[in-house]
């Protein structure tokens, strides 16, 4: 199956990345930008994915050429990129949770893998972290932008590094093909009392086929988290939803080496367990002529306006849209 011309990307059906068993079912065909994909879940394990994807060389050609672009419209941050799409706000409510939970003292080393443009460093930084930072982002042009605006390490590849005490992986896990190699080879290079912190999506809150696209080919929920990162090594300590500003409902997971062979205390998981996840997507698969119909709508260049328009009014302070009555009703219950 071969995507859109301007894409130049090839999809083949693959094992499942989780337990690697080949029956699928199929769970929706629609995607955001109306490229066909199709969302499966696993017969064995019930991780949903999309299947057919790209294999390796089709998704690393993606990124380097199309993915900025294709989802941010640049090809190079700026101070305007992070304005826009509010990574200031965003990586701030991280580093504020970051910091309550682990401790980030002088002399710590963490690492930002998937580190896009900086906006967690200077986040970090601003949290009053200061050990080392480093971070790993195969585009050049966003990883000496972070280097730079984050004052910190940044290269292509984790082997760059060693000894780190806190990996995180803040929306990244579910762009991987092989999230379970990945983990492997981090959880090589954490310290014996290193930690490791993930935060994805959560397929079990997903409101509509927006949700689904081309770079995330994996979508996970509590239980298929847990189970994937202890497959691949690590005791989960806790894993819980939230909901990061301008950013999809999530889930945020922290998890230390495991020291010795792999447990029997690995969650189990099935279509059963992922029934009500899996069922979202069969409801979205059931709705998805209105996204068609949202998708031309949004072709209308004075409709792409209004709605730009209403986005930012909404995001108003409550006070601006209550007025007078509501501050007044506010007094009340005090």
């Amino acid at each position: 199956m071969r995507l859109r011309a301007d894409l130049e990307i090839s999809l083949e059906v693959q094992a499942c990345a989780m337990c690697g068993a080949d029956r699928f079912e199929t769970l929706t065909t629609q995607d955001r930008h109306g490229l066909g994909l199709a969302t499966v879940g696993c017969a064995s394990c019930g991780l949903v994915q999309t299947n057919p994807r790209p294999d390796a060389a089709g998704l690393a050609s993606f990124y380097s050429r199309h993915y900025r672009q294709y989802y941010q419209g640049v090809a190079d941050p700026s101070a305007q990129y992070i304005a826009e799409h509010r990574k200031d706000d965003r990586l701030r409510y991280t580093a504020d949770h970051l910091a309550k939970v682990f401790d980030l003292a002088a002399g710590r080393f963490v690492l930002d893998y998937g580190c896009g443009e900086g906006s967690l460093f200077v986040a970090l930084r601003q949290s009053g972290f200061r050990g080392r930072l480093a971070g790993v982002e195969t585009n050049a042009s966003f990883a000496t932008y972070a280097a730079k605006y984050g004052q910190a390490e940044v290269h292509p590849k984790l082997d760059a590094f060693g000894n780190i005490d806190l990996v995180l992986m803040n929306h990244v896990l579910e762009h991987l093909l092989d999230p379970i190699g990945t983990l492997k080879e981090v959880r090589s290079k954490l310290n014996a009392d290193g930690w490791l912190y993930i935060d994805v999506p959560d397929a079990a809150r997903y409101e509509s086929v927006s949700d689904l696209h081309l770079a995330h080919v994996l979508h996970f929920t509590r239980r298929t988290l847990t189970r994937l990162v202890q497959t691949a090594g690590f005791d989960v300590v806790a894993c819980e939803t939230h909901d990061p500003p301008h950013h999809p409902r999530s889930i945020r997971l922290r998890a230390r080496p495991r020291h010795g062979a792999t447990g029997t205390d690995i969650t189990p998981t099935s279509p059963a367990t992922e029934a009500d996840a899996w069922a979202i997507l069969r409801r979205a698969e059931t709705r998805k002529w209105r996204w068609a119909i949202r998708r031309r709508l949004a072709g209308v260049r004075a409709l792409r306006a209004t709605y730009r328009l209403i986005r930012r009014w909404s995001d108003w302070p409550a006070d601006s849209l209550r007025g007078r009555s509501g501050q007044a009703k506010r007094q009340g219950t005090k």
